[in-house]
């Protein structure tokens, strides 16, 4: 009879520590969702949400793929779509980029994709034209790349597409002055062609990227 006590006791003992153990994996994983439930939205002229891509054709017609997480991470402090691309977080219009800033400190610095504000030029530590970014700058005086909104609500066609709602930003370098570049945002479809300067006739523009398919996951 003890016999018998002993084995049922052990057995109660073992199930109840294998579903302490349950319960502790239970609320490890509720925990890990739990930091990642309120997500900062993309904004809508590149509406990079989990799990979207665009593909695009390039000068030499190679396919060139630009990549969103597949789910939103916690990044920078906060709930945030990534730019595979560059492993970069996407905030409403801005990427987002840690620096270091000398003298052991470090920040964070938005870096625009577009603006919906006409001729506003802002700075840009991360090159959205070339996915170039600089690690370190004292002061916005230092930063290469300038964006700036040159054309708002237009309507172009590319490869014989009409594309509405459009915005055209134009890039470029502080201190190169062959570094120019223009990016046509599509509202709720994001990039759909980039344009650079030909260096020898800043009229023609030579359309280095076409977009050829996407996906948004929204």
């Amino acid at each position: 009879m003890n016999f018998i006590k002993i084995t049922v006791l052990f057995i109660i003992t073992i199930y109840l520590v294998g579903c302490k153990k349950e319960n502790k994996d239970d609320i490890l994983v509720e925990k890990e969702n739990v930091e990642c439930t309120h997500p900062e939205l993309p904004g809508e002229y590149f509406p990079a949400y989990p799990n979207s891509w665009w593909n695009y054709i390039n000068l030499n017609n190679e396919i060139v793929e630009i990549e969103i997480s597949s789910n939103y991470q916690d990044c920078e402090g906060a709930c945030r779509p990534v730019l595979q691309n560059i492993n970069k977080c996407i905030q409403d219009n801005s990427l987002i980029q840690r620096f270091y800033a000398g003298q052991g400190v470090s920040s964070t610095i938005e870096s625009p994709i577009y603006s919906t504000v006409l001729d506003s030029v802002l700075i840009c530590p991360i090159s959205f034209s070339t996915f170039e970014q600089q690690d370190v700058f004292l002061n916005s005086s230092d930063v290469r790349y300038r964006r700036k909104a040159t054309t708002l609500d237009t309507t172009i066609s590319v490869n014989s597409t009409i594309y509405e709602n459009v915005l055209v930003m134009y890039e470029f370098h502080e201190f190169d002055a062959l570094h120019r570049y223009y990016d046509y945002f599509s509202k709720d479809i994001g990039l759909i062609k980039r344009d650079s300067v030909n260096a020898q006739d800043a009229s023609d523009l030579i359309e280095i990227l076409r977009l050829e398919n996407y996906h948004i996951e929204n």
